[in-house]
């Protein structure tokens, strides 16, 4: 079963509970962010303390993950809260308005949305609002493996798919000429090499050529 939360192994750890060696990965940094206590609830203001093995119990300082997501450990997401606190800020911030996108993971987690665009096959696909997804599944992520992030800014954009306009083949035509290799012009026009490759062999848009 996935776990919901990261754990590290910290023998000696001050938050370690009884003889166990493992600690939560947001409590470590948490508590390396704000040291032992105790600390006021990031809510309520209502005073709380670490508590190592003591499990939920009144006055136990818990970890709340301000975006939502419980493996989002960076510090600047992570602060103390009470027991109350945190269970009123989980149930309201799975209540979504109607029509609003989200997702939901295995461990339960129901994590806002957004609409992502897959630069191989310009499909639309659901990812986090945190996250820098650039394909849609792995078979795209594989065939757009050697499609750069950047673009020629220069001239007409290049699309990382087969469909290129007559100037766009001319300008890879003009860069081959000055024997730049394949993958060097790919990177920088931040297409599959396998274009450029085809052109230069000739096997793919052959009606197109540079003047003589």
């Amino acid at each position: 079963m996935k776990r919901k939360y990261k754990t590290k192994h910290s023998p000696g750890h001050p938050l370690l509970a009884n003889k166990g060696l493992l600690v939560g990965t947001h409590r470590r940094v948490l508590y390396e962010k704000i040291g032992p206590g105790p600390h006021p609830c990031h809510w309520c203001k209502r005073p709380i303390d670490w508590m190592p093995g003591r499990g939920v119990v009144q006055g136990a300082l818990l970890v709340d993950h301000l975006d939502n997501n419980s493996l989002n450990n960076t510090p600047n997401n992570l602060v103390p809260s009470c027991h109350k606190c945190n269970v009123c800020r989980g149930l309201q911030s799975r209540l979504l308005k109607p029509g609003e996108l989200f997702l939901t993971y295995k461990n339960g987690d129901r994590l806002r949305a957004k609409i992502g665009v897959c630069e191989w096959c310009r499909g639309e696909f659901l990812t986090r609002l945190d996250s820098d997804q650039r394909f849609c599944s792995r078979h795209c992520a594989g065939k757009g493996a050697f499609v750069g992030r950047e673009q020629d800014r220069s001239g007409p954009s290049i699309s990382p798919n087969r469909s290129l306009a007559k100037e766009q083949v001319l300008k890879i035509r003009k860069l081959l000429a000055t024997r730049i290799s394949c993958r060097t012009i790919a990177k920088s026009l931040g297409i599959n090499k396998c274009i450029v490759y085809g052109i230069n062999s000739g096997k793919t848009y052959i009606d197109v050529q540079l003047p003589p």
